[in-house]
């Protein structure tokens, strides 16, 4: 156990390290649901649509920063019932309606083959919690105030005049020379 929080703490800082170049913005509410199935054995696993509110999104992907923890929460839930080794996937998005309609097309597709045992895991049994990164958006706050002032210092700190090497080659040369 104390493997797999050294390299989920391991996962954690890459990711903020990661994120420490992309634009995020915290959106108010995602809708999300999950998946779980296994190699072992026919049984497929559904939560209801849930709400999940705060969530920060890298705003030039829309992906969710901390998307893992997501699935991790409910593969955690499936090691605690005794049920290790499942692969659980986190769907999300912004708007109710695109993820409806996703949650519609998995359910046909599992529903349709008559191969698999479906079962849905109620609110009360299972419930994606919103899991802030330790720090996170404190270290967001201060990369935003950085940048802002790296921004004013960059407006205030141009030189005046043409730039050096303007002579319609590199380095200044005249044209063939």
């Amino acid at each position: 156990m104390k493997g797999i929080n050294t390299l989920m703490l391991l996962l954690l800082c890459l990711l903020v390290a990661d994120r420490a170049k992309a634009e995020d913005k915290i959106v108010p509410q995602i809708y999300a649901f999950g998946f779980s199935a296994s190699f072992n054995d026919s049984t497929v696993y559904f939560t209801d649509i849930q709400t999940i509110d705060s969530v920060w999104v890298d705003s030039k992907t829309g992906f969710i920063l901390e998307r893992g923890m997501y699935a991790n929460q409910m593969r955690n839930y499936f090691t605690a019932q005794g049920q290790p080794n499942r692969t659980c996937v986190f769907f999300y998005d912004v708007k109710f309606k695109k993820i409806a309609k996703k949650f519609r097309k998995m359910k046909e597709r599992y529903v349709s083959g008559n191969n698999f045992d479906i079962r849905y895991l109620k609110p009360e049994e299972f419930a994606f919690e919103r899991n802030p990164i330790d720090g996170l958006e404190e270290l967001l706050a201060q990369r935003e105030k950085a940048k802002k002032e790296k921004k004013k210092k960059s407006k205030h700190d141009k030189p005046s005049g043409p730039p050096p090497g303007r002579g319609g080659a590199p380095g200044g040369m005249p044209p063939g020379k």
